[in-house]
């Protein structure tokens, strides 16, 4: 939840209500943070320098500070390192178990691989079809 916060604060200032809708919508309203939760984290990112209050503005709007931001880049490395091995143990496994989805997931794991603009063509490229 720490991360939603910090990445949706980077896309534009934001509202305790805002971080709690987008995982509303994001989950089909399987989950529904409490106010209380996110205005926890809120503050202890605040305390940490990650966040800070949008100057100017007649509610309080958060957004991602540069300490923030760098907490951003560091937490997407990191996530993309934890996606490549859960990855390759997936792949693993299919192939001891289903050698027709061990194929899959070598895409998967290939998709993984690419660039952010290999990304965007191959994505530009499905939507075509």
């Amino acid at each position: 939840m720490r991360a939603l916060i910090l990445v949706l604060s980077s896309r534009s200032p934001v509202t305790g209500t805002d971080v709690i809708n987008e995982v509303k919508r994001a989950t089909s309203a399987g989950w529904v943070p409490s106010p209380g939760s996110i205005y926890y984290l809120i503050g202890q990112l605040r305390k940490g320098g990650l966040l800070m209050i949008t100057p100017g503005s007649n509610e309080k709007r958060y957004i991602a500070t540069s300490k923030g931001e760098e907490e951003i880049q560091r937490i997407r490395q990191s996530f993309k390192s934890g996606l490549m091995k859960n990855a390759i143990i997936l792949h693993t496994l299919a192939a001891i178990i289903d050698p027709r989805e061990a194929a899959r997931l070598s895409m998967v794991k290939r998709i993984l691989e690419m660039s952010e603009e290999g990304v965007r063509q191959l994505t530009e490229k499905i939507s075509m079809t």
